[in-house]
């Protein structure tokens, strides 16, 4: 009884393993770093949030946040042209976005966020939000 047991779980396993199997594909081969700089006093920095929206050859944006301690990375395929928009949270009064930046998917890319803000009890005010290329 047991062997039959374990010789309907082994088909069962076999099925819904290769039911579920896809090719193995290599998602990227480059890596965007998106981090923020450490402008503000830390009590600060440990509420600002930024959203990196990231698109390419004018398809729909994928987002994802960035904090001063931890930085966003984003696997890139070959090639293309990426527009990287960067925006601090509602919160946030003034000019809280920057311009929008664009790399090639063909190499590495580490890119800095620099927000000019200051905080304030509901959020922070900006005066100036800008992408560094680092390298």
């Amino acid at each position: 009884m047991v062997r039959r047991f374990l010789f309907a779980a082994g088909i069962s396993l076999a099925l819904v393993s290769t039911a579920t199997a896809q090719p193995s594909t290599r998602v990227g081969t480059h890596t965007l770093i998106v981090t923020v700089g450490k402008t503000m006093t830390p009590p600060a920095e440990r509420r600002l949030a930024v959203l990196v929206l990231i698109s390419r050859d004018g398809g729909a944006p994928a987002g994802g946040l960035a904090t001063p301690g931890r930085p966003l990375t984003v696997l890139q395929q070959d090639s293309g042209i990426y527009r990287i928009k960067v925006e601090i949270d509602s919160r946030c009064r003034g000019s809280c976005a920057a311009p929008i930046y664009r790399v090639s998917g063909s190499a590495d890319h580490r890119l800095e966020v620099v927000p000019g803000c200051r905080p304030t009890r509901s959020g922070f005010v900006c005066s100036r939000v800008h992408v560094v290329k680092v390298y």
